[in-house]
């Protein structure tokens, strides 16, 4: 008769003995019992913990002196072990005495040096703060300097200009011809031709009205020298300069004389004048420029020719044109 029931491995034991060790295989059970045969050797080789209490201590061999007194040939082994610790423990101490002491001279030197090092920033430091002081002191000097060179300038300006205005007046009576025959002369003889040229211009002019006049420069055989002639007074001057068209018919040129600033300035207004758009007729008076009712004047300083706005009307000359310009030489 058939029965139902659990099924069961093939391998499975069953047992009510719970000391029983099951291994899967002998294999493992052999590796089993090889490590507690190995780990049994080793308790072995420890031995008792009673009798194999390690090194003895300095207060161990202490309390065995004390312990120990009624027997003198153990006192000595104690008190060899004890000298014995003591010696090793005296060259270790003595070592590593010298090594810290090594390292405190070295701490030592360093420290001498980071303080020469100190010493020599701080001393640096000092120096430049007197620089800097003495720089603070040249700036505040440089400062006044520039004022004070602005503040000179300005007045050498002013006065240049008035040394040049004080020149111009002095030439006023005087003027230059062009075109007269050159030749080796006297000053005599150039005054001589000058009158002759002058009388047949204008044969009014009275006797004596020429000071003095005289050729410019050395003689040059392809070169007309121009005739500087100082006039009596300003007003026989200007009755010449006036008639520079009946000049012009006689292959002659007259031109006021004026100081080198005011014929360079004259020279840039003339050359700003011809660069105008369509060539407008333009009036030089002095060190002024005259073009569509605006008055122009050269500034030296910027080499600029500046719009001029003046209150007083600008005395006007006769209009000079791009074809005819105004000549001056220097004397």
């Amino acid at each position: 008769m058939m029965q139902v029931c659990n099924h069961f491995s093939l391998y499975a034991r069953k047992t009510d003995d719970r000391c029983t060790l099951l291994f899967p295989c002998p294999q493992v059970l052999r590796e089993t019992l090889s490590e507690c045969f190995f780990m049994a050797l080793l308790l072995l080789c420890c031995g008792d913990i009673e009798s194999n209490l390690g090194p003895t201590t300095r207060s161990e061999a202490l309390l065995d002196i004390k312990s120990l007194l009624d027997n003198p040939i153990e006192q000595m082994g104690v008190l060899f072990r004890l000298l014995r610790d003591v010696h090793a423990g005296s060259l270790q101490s003595s070592k590593f005495q010298a090594e810290v002491v090594a390292d405190i001279k070295s701490i030592k030197t360093g420290q001498k040096t980071i303080e020469t090092n100190v010493l020599n920033i701080q001393q640096r430091l000092n120096a430049l703060e007197e620089i800097s002081c003495a720089v603070d002191g040249l700036g505040v000097q440089i400062s006044e300097l520039q004022s004070t060179a602005g503040s000179l300038a300005t007045q050498y300006a002013l006065l240049q200009s008035r040394i040049d205005e004080l020149e111009d007046r002095s030439r006023r009576d005087i003027l230059l011809f062009y075109g007269s025959p050159d030749s080796k002369e006297t000053w005599q003889q150039t005054e001589t031709k000058l009158t002759t040229i002058l009388n047949e211009v204008i044969p009014s002019l009275p006797s004596g009205s020429i000071e003095r006049a005289h050729r410019i420069g050395s003689l040059s055989p392809n070169k007309c020298r121009p005739v500087i002639t100082k006039f009596v007074n300003f007003k026989v001057k200007e009755q010449k300069l006036l008639a520079r068209k009946l000049f012009k018919q006689k292959n002659n040129a007259l031109s006021e004389d004026f100081c080198p600033a005011t014929r360079i300035a004259q020279k840039k207004l003339t050359e700003f004048a011809k660069n105008q758009p369509g060539f407008p007729p333009f009036f030089l008076s002095h060190n002024k420029l005259i073009i569509n009712e605006k008055c122009y004047m050269y500034n030296a300083n910027t080499d600029r020719i500046e719009d001029f706005k003046s209150n007083e009307n600008p005395v006007l000359r006769q209009p000079v044109t791009a074809s005819a310009p105004v000549l001056h030489i220097a004397a």
